[in-house]
């Protein structure tokens, strides 16, 4: 389907499959924006969501530290005899979940900065070599 722009005999053919809400100048651009426009507007709309995951990941890192702390001390009630086993498990079962969390943040936020850099072009072999790095460790 393509979308004439013009009126009467001098209609010419514009771009494919868009849509122009009449003769508006700012539309017409807006339809034929380069490439490199739109990935500038996907990297800004992701930086928030990056950050996002950023903060997330230092939230799940300060869960992941008070979960230990938690499993030490009902341990050690455990054996002093004033913690029943329930309470250790159920501390045991939260680090570990903490623990999967922070795994899946890490994950993303790399595999996020991979994306950005293949958008912008300029993903190359080194990156990964340096995430799988990372994921080995």
């Amino acid at each position: 389907w393509g979308v004439y722009v013009g009126s009467g005999g001098s209609s010419k053919r514009a771009i494919p499959g868009v849509f122009l809400m009449g003769r508006m100048p700012e539309a017409r651009h807006a339809a034929v924006a380069p490439r490199s426009a739109s990935v500038a507007s996907h990297a800004a709309t992701r930086a928030p969501r990056d950050d996002a995951k950023r903060v997330l990941r230092a939230a799940l890192e300060a869960a992941d530290a008070s979960s230990q702390s938690a499993l030490d001390a009902n341990k050690l009630g455990y054996q002093v005899g004033v913690r029943i086993n329930i309470d250790v498990l159920n501390s045991q079962s939260q680090l570990f979940d903490t623990k999967a969390k922070l795994a899946k943040a890490r994950y993303d936020v790399l595999v996020g900065g991979l994306k950005l850099r293949q958008a912008t072009g300029v993903l190359n072999a080194d990156d990964l070599k340096t995430i799988n790095a990372l994921l080995a460790n």
